[in-house]
């Protein structure tokens, strides 16, 4: 509660200052009133928002803290040799065989962004989703530029803004740029049949689909190219420009789709994505 007193102190002061500010700000040439006062909720707004992110884990952490317990990212950890697992569920099969296959590769933080797009299952929705699949997927190098913030790696600099994404492993190595659902759900059956993926999960791109039931029952999208975002402003203006593109995408599904609007072929995109 001492958190959100402090956003509602916050969001009370920049009111207050609009205040202060609109004989000014309103003269002739200048902002309306109702720009101003919009300005204001809107910065007031995004404060709020972050907040909120992070109150949860701050509840959290104080209660661990009580237990002499912190939280730290990850379910398999590197703390400063990047060679050493440090696993906080060494009984589980499948990170036996995460470490055995990728080795520390995957010992990396980042934050995923879920992006819910429809309200039901049907055909024109499944096609809205995978048109934003593609969108996302081909302008993923940008997110992962917004976010970059892993340039060192066992205490030295390795000249990458991101590390982890250059040490992350592309799973299965060839992903397509999927044309459909219906060819989603049949390349994910042909993958699991094959063991080039041990589960539903274990599709690790730069954004994929993802829902309760996949992959037959989708409802949202999931960037996952990000690095580690700590400030959650910078959190909020990520999914806002990813959130603003797809609407955009939808307003327009022939002009934006790279499907129809590329001159590339799907496998062309697929390799430029992942490149």
């Amino acid at each position: 509660m001492f958190a959100l007193g402090l956003i509602g102190a916050g969001v009370l002061c920049d009111l207050v200052l609009v205040a202060l500010l609109l004989g000014d700000a309103t003269a002739p040439g200048r902002f309306s009133h109702a720009a101003v006062a919009l300005l204001a909720l809107a910065g007031g707004g995004l404060k709020l928002g972050g907040m909120l992110l992070l109150e949860p884990r701050r509840r959290l952490r104080a209660w661990l803290s009580n237990k002499g317990l912190t939280l730290l990212p990850g379910s398999t950890l590197s703390l400063g040799d990047s060679h050493r697992f440090e696993r906080s569920n060494p009984d589980h099969p499948y990170h036996d065989y995460i470490e055995a296959t990728y080795g520390t590769r995957v010992v990396t933080a980042s934050v995923h962004i879920n992006l819910g797009l429809i309200g039901g299952q049907g055909p024109e929705q499944m096609d809205r989703l995978f048109a934003a699949l593609r969108l996302m997927r081909c302008e993923a190098a940008l997110l992962l530029a917004l976010s970059a913030s892993s340039p060192f790696l066992d205490g030295e600099a390795t000249g990458a803004h991101s590390q982890r994404w250059l040490q992350f492993p592309l799973t299965p190595a060839d992903v397509p740029l999927f044309l459909s659902h219906q060819h989603y759900i049949q390349w994910m059956d042909q993958q699991l049949a094959l063991g080039t993926m041990q589960n539903v999960r274990h599709l690790w791109t730069s954004v994929r689909p993802n829902g309760d039931r996949r992959p037959h029952d989708l409802n949202r999208l999931e960037i996952r190219i990000c690095d580690l975002v700590t400030d959650p402003l910078v959190l909020l203006a990520i999914t806002a420009f990813a959130e603003l593109r797809i609407h955009q995408l939808l307003r327009q599904l022939e002009h934006g789709d790279p499907l129809t609007a590329s001159q590339l072929t799907p496998a062309e995109l697929a390799a430029l994505a992942d490149a």
